[in-house]
């Protein structure tokens, strides 16, 4: 399965990005996942006092709710790293969309990043140390011309580039 992990500031277009991406890829006939980290000390899906948090309190090491319309997995983890987020992804996907985990998935190569910014000073904190950043793309790409350093800069209006780029 392929991982592409976009990075940004807040109010950079990551996820509308994403949201269009899935809707192509699907069109495609692809199998997407796509991953969103939660940048809240302590979040939960979960709600105290409700049974699925009652299963993991006692001890449970996973708990899948079901319902008619969804099915959802909830694990306990102490910590994340790399390895580990990257192992959970394992599955019967062609494709893994990933919002954020740049601190998580700095200079792993296996994963391609795309890097979104309004200005100069969005993109470059996101490229320092980096490896296989693929593109950069959101309102900067009007300032950048078509590379830089080295990586190529795709205007938003060139998605189909950038979807060609990413695509299995």
């Amino acid at each position: 399965m392929k991982v592409v992990a976009f990075f940004g500031r807040t109010k950079t277009g990551k996820t509308s990005l994403i949201e269009r991406l899935i809707a192509e890829l699907k069109g495609m006939g692809y199998r997407v996942l796509a991953v969103k980290h939660v940048n809240l000390k302590g979040f939960s899906l979960d709600t105290p006092g409700k049974d699925t948090w009652r299963f993991t309190r006692a001890g449970a090491d996973r708990v899948i709710c079901v319902s008619d319309v969804e099915f959802a997995t909830l694990e306990r983890i102490s910590g994340l790293d790399a390895d580990s987020l990257l192992e959970r992804l394992r599955g019967d996907f062609d494709l893994a969309l990933l919002e954020g985990f740049h601190w998580l998935l700095k200079g792993r190569p296996e994963v391609q990043k795309v890097v979104l910014g309004n200005e100069i000073e969005d993109v470059e904190p996101f490229l320092e140390g980096e490896c296989n950043v693929v593109a950069i793309t959101g309102r900067v790409a009007e300032e950048l011309g078509e590379s830089y350093k080295g990586i190529r800069v795709l205007k938003p209006e060139e998605f189909g580039e950038l979807l060609e780029l990413i695509k299995p």
